[in-house]
């Protein structure tokens, strides 16, 4: 039985999606976790911060899978400027906690550069090996937004590439960006994309909007699922509605927008890109267009992606984009930018389209392309079958677990710059965290 610590520090899987800081890496680590627990080889235990405080201590989740939480600070969500002060406090309750319960494991898996800071001292202390997935990096984010992450975390990014043993990331594209910006040996990676829970998303046209918002059955919907944050490119859609209704006032007329994610009433109403996004929808007079719903639960989003036409992903920078995968299982086709896997998993026409990041006006084009061809698309079925006949849970679990068994059995001959000839390093020679 290999014991895994997994560590996925700044936002807790088991919390209701959409907020500012819970989306596609939440669901990633909850379904992940899950088929683990059926692979029958394998136990995990998935450290997380205390962010309601009714969640504290560990929780059994699924068999051979508990959920720890454990309090840093302020129970509630953080963004990670102030979580980068925090990480030491968490690192140490969560030695003080191994130390307490007398817990092993044989080897580290953390998500998202903080994880990673976090299970390099867990490393050093304890000498386990480490794995890595970072989901997004700092550099492709500058690069696609236009817009400096700070410092800090490119500077951890690059020190975690240099002290992991094993780096897992989900795509073929993916791996040539970290190969690219972090000069990785190809042998140090493993390409293992996410899984689609097909219990979950099937197709099967729902009634939702109709029952909910009152829609009338003419009306023709597209919707977003996902954070409200400035990555996925939300006001680039609002200003391509706004050239819909100069230019196609009869499609402006009957489209519907529908915007899942922002969390609860109160998560929304307290989130400042919400706010905006909002406020960005009055001055454009979109109001009878758009509709903000806040999140939803993910057992429910089934029903609304197979109420929509289509779901549509304006963002500039995507990682995997899970929500459209989810979409197309559920047969819903999809409007998603020429990024990552999109341009692999779409065929024109069929099952989506694609737009060029950022543009606007081919934003646009690709809007009114879709509302007058839809019914030239592929049927439900299809769309469906092409997506799922690839992609389950329970292959990403067995591709993970043998490449976390890779590691921790030093079959392979992974290296890192402070592992020239790949066998462990004592602890004593490895590198201090490039913060306090």
């Amino acid at each position: 039985m290999m014991r895994v610590a997994l560590i996925g520090y700044h936002s807790c899987p088991f919390s209701l999606l959409g907020s500012e800081y819970a989306g596609g890496m939440s669901v990633y680590l909850k379904e992940l976790c899950q088929a683990l627990s059926r692979q029958g080889e394998v136990s995990v235990d998935l450290y997380t911060r205390v962010i309601n405080p009714a969640c504290c201590g560990p929780k059994r989740v699924f068999p051979r899978v508990e959920v720890i939480h454990l309090d840093d600070g302020p129970p509630r969500v953080l963004p990670p400027s102030q979580l980068i002060q925090n990480y030491s406090q968490f690192s140490q309750k969560l030695i003080d906690f191994l130390q307490h319960t007398g817990r092993t494991y044989d080897i580290i898996f953390t998500h998202y550069w903080l994880s990673g800071l976090i299970g390099y001292q867990l490393k050093l202390k304890k000498g386990w090996p480490l794995v890595h997935s970072f989901h997004t990096v700092a550099k492709e984010k500058t690069k696609n937004l236009r817009r400096r992450e700070p410092s800090f975390r490119s500077r951890a990014e690059d020190f975690i590439t240099r002290v992991a043993e094993g780096i897992v990331c989900h795509s073929p594209e993916e791996k040539a960006i970290l190969q690219r910006d972090f000069d990785l040996r190809s042998a140090k990676i493993g390409v293992v994309p996410p899984g689609i829970n097909q219990e979950l998303f099937f197709p099967g046209r729902t009634d939702i909007y109709q029952r909910e918002l009152n829609f009338s059955s003419e009306d023709r919907v597209l919707l977003y699922v996902g954070r409200l944050v400035p990555e996925k490119g939300l006001p680039l859609l609002f200003r391509a509605l706004v050239l819909l209704r100069e230019f196609q006032p009869v499609l402006f007329s009957r489209l519907k927008v529908v915007v899942i994610g922002g969390g609860t009433k109160r998560e929304f109403d307290q989130n400042k890109s919400a706010r905006e996004l909002v406020s960005l929808v009055q001055d454009l007079h979109l109001e009878r267009r758009v509709f903000f719903l806040g999140s939803r639960p993910y057992e429910k989003l089934r029903n609304y992606y197979c109420g929509a036409e289509g779901l549509i992903l304006p963002s500039y920078y995507e990682s995997f984009g899970l929500v459209a995968v989810e979409a197309l299982a559920c047969g819903v086709p999809v409007i998603v930018p020429r990024l990552g896997v999109f341009p692999r998993l779409i065929t024109p026409g069929k099952n989506g389209l694609l737009f060029q990041p950022g543009e606007v006006n081919d934003l646009h084009a690709k809007i009114v392309n879709f509302l007058q061809t839809r019914k030239t698309f592929w049927p439900p079925g299809r769309i469906s079958h092409e997506i799922t006949r690839n992609l389950s849970w329970e292959k990403t679990a067995r591709r993970i677990f043998l490449f976390l068994q890779k590691i921790n059995g030093r079959r392979s001959e992974l290296k890192t710059r402070f592992q020239h000839d790949g066998r462990p390093q004592h602890r004593q020679n490895l590198p201090p965290l490039p913060f306090p």
